[in-house]
């Protein structure tokens, strides 16, 4: 059996720009509740992890994030509780807010010592 080598043509992805996105993923992100500072946090290193390529940690996770929200395992408010302040290394406990937040956060400074 002989097949016929196929004549459709590949379906080009569709693109857009990174400010769309953004402003996409807070509107999502705002609308669950979530405070607008942190929404934008949130939707800003979503983004950046697709625009450096790394597909898995972009906005691939904003459905289950949104999904995790709605169902209370993620919470939205709230700080970290600092569990340990040994001068150069801080722990916390994130309580269960978005990771992406709790990254810039710690990355800054702020909110880091207790």
């Amino acid at each position: 059996m002989s097949h016929s080598p196929s004549t459709a043509s590949p379906v080009e992805p569709q693109r857009f720009a990174a400010i769309a996105l953004d402003s996409f993923g807070t509107a999502l992100l705002t609308a669950t509740g979530m405070p607008t500072d942190r929404a934008r946090d949130v939707a800003a290193i979503l983004l950046e992890g697709d625009l450096l390529g790394h597909t898995t940690h972009g906005f691939a996770l904003l459905a289950p994030y949104l999904k995790e929200i709605e169902s209370g395992s993620m919470q939205i408010n709230g700080d970290p509780e600092v569990i340990a302040d040994k001068g150069a290394a801080v722990t916390w406990d994130g309580r269960r807010l978005p990771g992406p937040w709790l990254t810039l956060r710690a990355r800054s400074g702020r909110g880091t010592r207790g």
